[in-house]
């Protein structure tokens, strides 16, 4: 027997629809101390699918040394979004029970837009 602890976001349903914006398409810059770059990420493109629960960004990257940009580069995001009603059929239909359900680590209960914490155990 095991236990299995998942830690998922909840997902805001405004931001599942196609036409949601980027969420927070500039993000603070953050100073590296120990090789004295700045790194600073820009969302530029964001398509959501809600048939397959899953959304893409594009993120940009910008790569600063005494305030000139010495390397920017982009990467894609893939995810997709579990519903908690989901969450809990899919560990019950792998043959785990459900001990606990929370909205965050200080074992809250669950609440929309939260955080998804799930403690299983394997039956």
């Amino acid at each position: 027997m095991g236990r299995l602890i998942v830690h998922l976001f909840d997902p805001k349903l405004e931001y599942c629809v196609p036409t949601s914006p980027p969420l927070n398409s500039d993000r603070p810059t953050v100073h590296d101390p120990v090789t004295h770059q700045d790194i600073a990420l820009h969302v530029t493109d964001r398509q959501t699918d809600p048939v397959t629960q899953t959304f893409s960004e594009l993120w940009r990257w910008t790569v600063a040394r005494d305030g000139a940009i010495v390397q920017t580069f982009d990467d894609a995001l893939r995810l997709r979004w579990t519903y908690r009603y989901e969450m809990r059929y899919l560990l019950e239909l792998t043959g785990f029970k459900v001990l606990s359900e929370c909205s965050d680590f200080k074992g809250s209960a669950p609440r929309y837009g939260a955080e998804q914490v799930w403690v299983a155990e394997a039956l």
